[in-house]
């Protein structure tokens, strides 16, 4: 899974484990719900990202997820 977080200024492409998803969305919407000031996030690498909640709130959030087999539903 991809987290692509984009604003007037910068693009920032973040990969993260599939198992992952629930907790960072979840981290992401507390963020921007006020509760915490920023969401900290280890990536499929290890490395530590610290977003606040200023970059967020003025920035468009798109998840990309991975899809295992592409032509699974396709049918003729």
């Amino acid at each position: 899974m991809q987290l692509k977080i984009t604003n007037e200024s910068k693009e920032i492409i973040i990969e993260f484990e599939d198992s992952e998803k629930r907790v960072i969305e979840e981290q992401i919407g507390l963020c921007l719900d006020g509760s915490y000031n920023y969401v900290n996030m280890k990536d499929k690498a290890g490395n530590t990202h610290f977003l606040s909640l200023g970059f967020l709130k003025n920035s468009y959030i798109t998840v990309i997820e991975k899809i295992k087999n592409p032509y699974e539903n396709d049918t003729l």
